[in-house]
C-alpha cells in the first residue's frame, strides 16, 4: 500500500509541476506565455512572484512603492510584458523593457512620486464592484483639476495626490456623479446610485487654470502649456506672474532677488536657468511669503519641478547657443546620466563666452557754502561730466559631478561636487570735464582695464528619508570662494598733474553649514521643527603701490544659529500655517585687531503666518511675515575702490541690517489673479555719496542706512487661451513714501513705478510657436533714485523635432534697441546721474538635443543659503 501511494504522490508532483510549466513556461512555439488569477493582490506581490517563477526577465521594481495598488484581474496566455500592462491597468505606473548584455529587463515605476495616495472602492446598487470608473480629484476652491485615475476591475482606485483637502469626483456612464469632501486620503466604500437618462451628444470640456494658489506658493503649470515652448528656465520665469527679467537676472516683484530651486537643491547662480529647458519643467512655485523654514533673509522662494522620465542606463543632452549682439558669443553644454535601479550618477560640463559694449554718460554735481571773512558766505557747485566705453569679455568654465543613491521611495542620499571657473575682463577709455560754477576746471582723458579671476569650490551632501508619519531631512554645505582683481588705470590732465592707478585686492572666503528638518504628520497637516548653523570666514586684501589709496587687510567671522518650527494644518477649507524662526548672529570685524565698535551681535524672532480660504471658485490667502536683510560682506568691508580722481567707491562697516514687516493679499479666480502687498521697512540701506576727506572735487559712494518708510505693491495677472493664442497680460505698480535729505530739505521719493508686461505665444503649426513679449516701466522713485521710463519688445520662433528630442530657437532679444538705463542719486549735497546705453539688442540661435533623456533625482535642498548669496 505504501508503495503505491508513493507512486501516486510521485505522479501528482509531475503533473503539478508540468502545470506549473504551462502556466509559466515554454509553449510548444517556444514562447513563454503568462496565464494567472489575481484576486485583491498587491501589484508588489504579484511582481514578486513572477519573478520568483520565471528566468527569461529580470522584474526591477520597488516594493513600497507599489504596495498600495491592488489588482483583482486574470491574465490567459500572454507575454510577461504584456500580463504586467494588464495588471497596472489605468494606474499611474509606467512599465519599460531593455536588453543588453544581462539579459532581458523590465522596470516597473510609478510616475507619480508622493507620500499621501487617496485610495477607494467603487460598487454599484447590488454591491458590485464598478470597473472604469472616473475619479477626479479638485480643488474645494475653484474644482480645478489636481489629479485623477480610474477604478480597476474589482473597483479600486489609487490616485497619487499630496494635497490635504480635496473634492473627489466619481462618475460612470448610467450612474449619478458623486461629489464627496475628503479631509483624510481613505475614501472607503463608495456605492454609486444608477440615473435614467437619454444621451443625444456629449461635449467634455476641462479646464486647469494656468497658475492657482497652492499651499505657500502661487503654482503656475508649465507641462502641456506653451510655456513648455518657451527655451530655458530664464524665458519660463519671464512670463511667471510677478517675475521680472532683467536681462538673465530674475526678481519677484517688491522682493529682489529670490532664492530658487531645482528639484529642492538650490541654485547659487542664476546661470543655472539658462541651462534647464523648459520642456524638462513640470511646474513653478513662486512663494512670495518664505515660511520658518527659510533663512529670515529671505523674502522670496522660486521652486521649479522638472519631469521625472523613467529608464535605465545612459541619457544625455546637450545646448549650443551662438550668438551676436556687437560681437559673437555662444555657450556649450552637456549633462550627462546614468542610472541603475536606484543608483543614478550624474555630470554636467559648461563653458560660456560672452562679449558685450556699455556706454555710460555720467554727471556729478555737489553743491557747497563756504565762508569768507571778506565775502561772507558763497555758494559753490563743483560738477564733473564725463563718457565711458567699456568692452566686456566674460568666460565660464563650470561643472558638476554627483550621485544620487534612492534606497526605496521613501529613503535617498546624495551628494554632488560643483567646481566653477569665471575669468572677467573688462577695458575702457574716458574723457572728463570738470567745472567749478559752470565754468571749466580741468580735462581728463585716460583708459584702463581690470582682469577678474574667480574660482569656486562647492559641497553638498544630503539625506532624505521618511517612516510613518516621521520624515527627516538633512543638508551639509562647503563652499570655498577666491577672487582676485588687477585693475589699472591711466589719466591725463589738462590743467593738473597725471595719474596712474594700479590696485590689486584679494577676497577669499569660507563657508560650512548644515541644516537638520523633522516633520511630523500632525492631524490633518504637518509639524516641522529644525535647526540651522552656519560658520563664514571672509577676508579681503587691498594694496595700493602708488600709495593713493590707503592700503587695507580686513577679515569678517560670522556664525548664525538658528532655530525654527512650522505648523501646517486644514480645518475644513481653512488652511492655516504658522512658524516661528530665532536667529543668533555674532559677527566679528577685524583690521589688524579686534574692531569692537563695527562688530555686532544679533538676537531676533521673525515670525509668520498663513491663511489659505476659498469663497465659491476665489481662492484668498492673506499673509503675514517678518524679515531681516543683512549687508553684504563686500558691503561691510573698509577697503576702497579707485573709479576715478573725482569718484571712489567703498564699504561700510557701520551698517545695520535691514528689517521689514510685510502683510500680503492674494485672490486667485480661474486665468485671473490679484495682488496686494504692504511693506514697513526699518534701517533701509541706500546708496549714499558724501564728500572724500572733506574735499568738494571728491566723492565717495558707499551704503548706508536711512529712515524707516512704506511700500505698497499691486498687481493685477490675466492668462485666459484662446485656442492657438495664449497670452499673458501683467500690470503692475509699486509705490514707496520715503523722504531723503538733499541739499537741506526733505525730498519725496513717492512717485510710484508703473509695470506693463504683454506676453503673446502663438501655436503656428504642430510644435512650432512663435513668442511675441513687449515690457514697458514708467519713471518712478525705487529707494533714493529716480528712474526714467523704459521699454522692451523681444521675438522668437521656437520649433521642436522628433517628439522633443530636437529643438531649435531663434530669438531677437530687444529687437528696437531701446533699453536704457537711466537713473539720479539723491544724497545729502550730491546728485548722481548716470546714463547707461547697453548692449542688450541680440540675435540667438539654440539648438538642444536629448538623448534618453532622465532627470537626476536628486533631493538635496543646501544649508547656509543666504550667506553664499552675500558672499
Amino acid at each position: 500500500m505504501n508503495r503505491y501511494i508513493t507512486i501516486i504522490l510521485a505522479l501528482l508532483l509531475t503533473v503539478s509541476t508540468q502545470g506549473q510549466r504551462l502556466r509559466v513556461g515554454e509553449h510548444s512555439s517556444g514562447m513563454k506565455r503568462i496565464s494567472r488569477e489575481y484576486h485583491n493582490v498587491s501589484i508588489s506581490d504579484a511582481l514578486r512572484q513572477l519573478s520568483e517563477q520565471q528566468t527569461g526577465y529580470s522584474i526591477y521594481f520597488l516594493y513600497n512603492e507599489l504596495e498600495d495598488f491592488r489588482i483583482t484581474t486574470t491574465v490567459k496566455n500572454k507575454h510577461l510584458p504584456e500580463a504586467i500592462q494588464q495588471m497596472i491597468g489605468f494606474y499611474p505606473i509606467r512599465v519599460t523593457t531593455s536588453t543588453d548584455e544581462d539579459g532581458k529587463k523590465i522596470f516597473v515605476e510609478c510616475i507619480q512620486k508622493t507620500e499621501s495616495r487617496y485610495k477607494g472602492t467603487i460598487i454599484d446598487e447590488q454591491g458590485q464592484p464598478v470597473a472604469f470608473a472616473n475619479v477626479y480629484l479638485l480643488h474645494p476652491s475653484d474644482s480645478s483639476l489636481i489629479s485623477g485615475g480610474v477604478s480597476n476591475e474589482a473597483g479600486l482606485f489609487v490616485i497619487p495626490c499630496e494635497t490635504n483637502s480635496v473634492l473627489a469626483r466619481i462618475s460612470y456612464v448610467g450612474y449619478k456623479t458623486i461629489y464627496k469632501q475628503c479631509n483624510n486620503t481613505e475614501l472607503g466604500t463608495i456605492r454609486m446610485q444608477p440615473d435614467t437618462y437619454k444621451l443625444y451628444g456629449v461635449e467634455v470640456k476641462g479646464f486647469h487654470p494656468l497658475v492657482r494658489i497652492k499651499d505657500d506658493a502661487l503654482v503656475t503649470t508649465v507641462e502641456g502649456t506653451y510655456l513648455s515652448k518657451t527655451g530655458t528656465g530664464v524665458d519660463v520665469l519671464a512670463r511667471i506672474p510677478g517675475v521680472l527679467r532683467d536681462g538673465n537676472k530674475i526678481e519677484v516683484l517688491g522682493r529682489g532677488a529670490p532664492l530658487v530651486y531645482i528639484n529642492g537643491r538650490q541654485i547659487h547662480d542664476q546661470g543655472e536657468l539658462n541651462q534647464l529647458s523648459s520642456d524638462q519643467i513640470k511646474n513653478v512655485e513662486v512663494v512670495m511669503t518664505p515660511g520658518a523654514i527659510y533663512d529670515a533673509s529671505v523674502r522670496s522662494v522660486i521652486r521649479i519641478n522638472t519631469l521625472r522620465p523613467v529608464g535605465e542606463g545612459f541619457s544625455f543632452d546637450s545646448k549650443t547657443l551662438i550668438g551676436t549682439n556687437h560681437f559673437f558669443f555662444g555657450q556649450e553644454e552637456v549633462n550627462m546620466n546614468y542610472r541603475m535601479g536606484g543608483l543614478d550618477i550624474f555630470a554636467m560640463l559648461n563653458f560660456e563666452d560672452f562679449r558685450m559694449k556699455m556706454t555710460n554718460n555720467s554727471r556729478q554735481d555737489t553743491y557747497l557754502h563756504h565762508y569768507s571773512s571778506k565775502k561772507g558766505i558763497q555758494a559753490y557747485h563743483y560738477m564733473q561730466e564725463g563718457i565711458t566705453n567699456y568692452r566686456h569679455h566674460t568666460n565660464i568654465y563650470d561643472g558638476k559631478l554627483g550621485f544620487n543613491y534612492m534606497f526605496n521611495d521613501r529613503h535617498s542620499i546624495g551628494m554632488t561636487y560643483s567646481p566653477a571657473s569665471r575669468p572677467n575682463k573688462r577695458k575702457n577709455d574716458f574723457l572728463t570735464d570738470a567745472f567749478l560754477n559752470k565754468v571749466m576746471d580741468d580735462h581728463l582723458s585716460g583708459n584702463g582695464h581690470e582682469d577678474v579671476k574667480r574660482i569656486e569650490h562647492a559641497l553638498n551632501a544630503y539625506y532624505s528619508g521618511c517612516m510613518k508619519k516621521l520624515s527627516l531631512d538633512a543638508n551639509v554645505d562647503m563652499l570655498f570662494q577666491k577672487e582676485t582683481t588687477d585693475a589699472f588705470t591711466l589719466e591725463m590732465a589738462q590743467n593738473s598733474e597725471n595719474r596712474t592707478v594700479s590696485t590689486r585686492s584679494d577676497v577669499k572666503s569660507r563657508l560650512f553649514a548644515a541644516k537638520l528638518v523633522l516633520g511630523y504628520k500632525l492631524w490633518k497637516g504637518k509639524f516641522e521643527l529644525g535647526t540651522e548653523v552656519s560658520s563664514v570666514h571672509f577676508t579681503n586684501e587691498f594694496d595700493n603701490p602708488e600709495k593713493i589709496i590707503t592700503n587695507s587687510h580686513t577679515k569678517s567671522e560670522e556664525s548664525n544659529n538658528a532655530l525654527f518650527a512650522e505648523l501646517t494644518q486644514q480645518i475644513e477649507k481653512l488652511s492655516v500655517k504658522l512658524g516661528l524662526r530665532y536667529e543668533y548672529v555674532d559677527n566679528r570685524y577685524f583690521g589688524h585687531i579686534l574692531q569692537e565698535d563695527t562688530s555686532r551681535t544679533y538676537k531676533d524672532l521673525f515670525p509668520t503666518a498663513m491663511f489659505t480660504y476659498p469663497i465659491g471658485k476665489v481662492q484668498t490667502r492673506l499673509s503675514y511675515a517678518r524679515n531681516i536683510s543683512r549687508p553684504s560682506f563686500n558691503q561691510l568691508t573698509g577697503s576702497l575702490t579707485y573709479i576715478n580722481r573725482y569718484l571712489y567707491e567703498s564699504g561700510n562697516p557701520f551698517l545695520r541690517p535691514t528689517y521689514r514687516d510685510n502683510l500680503s493679499l492674494v485672490v486667485n479666480w480661474k486665468w485671473m489673479m490679484a495682488l496686494i502687498d504692504y511693506t514697513h521697512v526699518h534701517d533701509y540701506i541706500i546708496s549714499a555719496y558724501s564728500s572724500f576727506h572733506g574735499n568738494p572735487n571728491m566723492a565717495l559712494l558707499q551704503k548706508a542706512n536711512t529712515d524707516g518708510f512704506n511700500n505698497v505693491q499691486a498687481m493685477l495677472h490675466f492668462a485666459p487661451t484662446f485656442g492657438c493664442y495664449n497670452p499673458q497680460l501683467m500690470l503692475a505698480v509699486t509705490w514707496q513714501d520715503l523722504n531723503v535729505k538733499y541739499l537741506g530739505e526733505t525730498k519725496m521719493m513717492n512717485e510710484p513705478i508703473r509695470i506693463i508686461h504683454f506676453n503673446n505665444a502663438v501655436n503656428l503649426l504642430k510644435d512650432t510657436w512663435l513668442n511675441a513679449d513687449f515690457s514697458w516701466q514708467s519713471a518712478g522713485d525705487s529707494e533714493n533714485i529716480h528712474l526714467s521710463d523704459s521699454w522692451q519688445f523681444d521675438i522668437s520662433l521656437y520649433k521642436s523635432f522628433f517628439n522633443d528630442r530636437l529643438s531649435l530657437k531663434l530669438a531677437c532679444d530687444d529687437v528696437f534697441a531701446s533699453m536704457r538705463q537711466k537713473i539720479n542719486i539723491y544724497s545729502d549735497i550730491h546728485q548722481f546721474y548716470l546714463d547707461k546705453s547697453l548692449d542688450n539688442r541680440k540675435l540667438k540661435l539654440t539648438i538642444r538635443y536629448n538623448f534618453n533623456p532622465a532627470r537626476s533625482k536628486y533631493k538635496g535642498t543646501g544649508a547656509g543659503n543666504e550667506i553664499k548669496d552675500r558672499l
